[in-house]
């Protein structure tokens, strides 16, 4: 077997070449081999392209797992003004519409959303980790470096939300309802996408995502301050929300069965369990039975599926996060919901591997509760199928 030539190694190859195991020329601002194979050139700190474009990413000196919580460190990617440039312009004219669910709310996140971000970094930070992981998605030569700039911007992004959340302004509503959006669908999408994000279970995941969304409680209260404050996004949740006159739309009659299971379930245990985690429990399924009633009335709006963790109650997710059997079957019909997302790129796995996950913990404590999972399961395998 002929000897491969060998090289001199340095620490300051890019991304790219060091992902291959081939020698760097470390041309700036895009080595030659980048540039031959027409993939993104992307250098780690200290390396600084030439030009004196480039920025090192606010607060990125750590990246942040899905799961919310501070990992390893991670030298920080330096990124240039015109990789964040391409970014953005991914975001306008391929990213957005993959969370767009028609021409009007494609209007939104096509030209509202981005003017917004203008006035505020962390929805700026949280458009291009969208946008990034994306392009990791799509591009696979360019995965691991897109999908590192991505979980950078996304630190960045979770810090200015949570600085953002302390101060709640009129101004920054709008801000803060559109990142938490795009908060959803990141969560959804980092473990379809960045194999170092299952590090983390994807139990502890969904605890973190809805703990971050708890301060959205305190942003809208009503039907009326949707209105009043979020006027200009009124094409996101116009179509889930019902006149009072109108009865609310029903769930598929397997569907309302497998609910009123766990309802059964749920009220078998009542004299065991305190009445606060009673009310818990039925108020959870009860929002889900609502949202799989608009998903069976309109499945293409998927806005409701990724605005759920909002509607848990804090009971409910301290439950969970004790693995309680009763909450993690809950999550386990959402994750039955989650499978609706399965063709767009950003929940494509999600719905199965928490279906998945959380079966097998419930049927290590409960092997009798099979019954109340199998509807969930079979929909898994189902989709997995087609």
């Amino acid at each position: 077997m002929p000897l491969r030539k060998s090289h001199s190694k340095s620490r300051f190859g890019c991304l790219p070449c060091k992902k291959r195991h081939i020698k760097c020329g470390e041309e700036s601002p895009s080595c030659n081999n980048c540039t031959n194979r027409r993939v993104q050139c992307v250098y780690k700190s200290p390396h600084t392209p030439d030009d004196g474009s480039s920025r090192s990413s606010t607060s990125m000196s750590r990246s942040e797992t899905l799961s919310g919580e501070l990992h390893t460190a991670r030298t920080p990617i330096t990124v240039t003004r015109a990789q964040e440039l391409h970014l953005m312009a991914h975001y306008i004219t391929s990213t957005c519409e993959t969370v767009s669910h028609g021409k009007e709310d494609m209007h939104v996140w096509q030209q509202i959303v981005p003017d917004e971000a203008i006035h505020h970094e962390f929805l700026l930070d949280g458009i291009l980790a969208l946008s990034s992981l994306h392009y990791a998605w799509k591009y696979r030569d360019s995965r691991l470096v897109y999908s590192e700039i991505a979980m950078n911007y996304h630190a960045s992004a979770l810090k200015g939300f949570r600085d953002a959340l302390n101060c709640i302004t009129d101004e920054k509503r709008c801000a803060l309802f559109a990142f938490s959006v795009i908060l959803n669908v990141l969560a959804l999408a980092f473990p379809n996408i960045c194999p170092t994000s299952e590090q983390s279970s994807r139990e502890e995941s969904v605890v973190t995502l809805i703990e971050l969304l708890q301060g959205l409680r305190f942003i809208i209260r009503g039907q009326e301050d949707f209105a009043i404050h979020l006027a200009k996004y009124q094409p996101l949740w116009a179509p889930f929300i019902y006149p009072a006159h109108l009865p609310t739309p029903k769930p598929a009659d397997e569907v309302a069965a497998a609910l009123a299971r766990l309802r059964e379930r749920t009220n078998s245990i009542q004299s065991s369990i305190d009445a606060e985690q009673h009310r818990s429990y039925l108020a959870g399924i009860e929002s889900l039975e609502e949202i799989f009633g608009q998903m069976n009335k309109d499945p293409t709006y998927l806005g409701q599926i990724i605005g759920w963790p909002t509607t848990v109650s804090p009971t409910l997710l301290d439950l969970f996060k004790q693995e309680d059997p009763m909450a993690q079957l809950i999550f386990i019909h959402y994750g039955a919901l989650l499978l609706y997302t399965r063709d767009r790129w950003w929940g494509r796995n999600t719905g199965v591997r928490l279906i998945e996950s959380l079966s097998r913990s419930v049927s290590n404590k409960h092997p009798d509760w099979v019954d109340l999972m199998q509807w969930a399961n079979a929909a898994a395998v189902s989709v997995q199928q087609d």
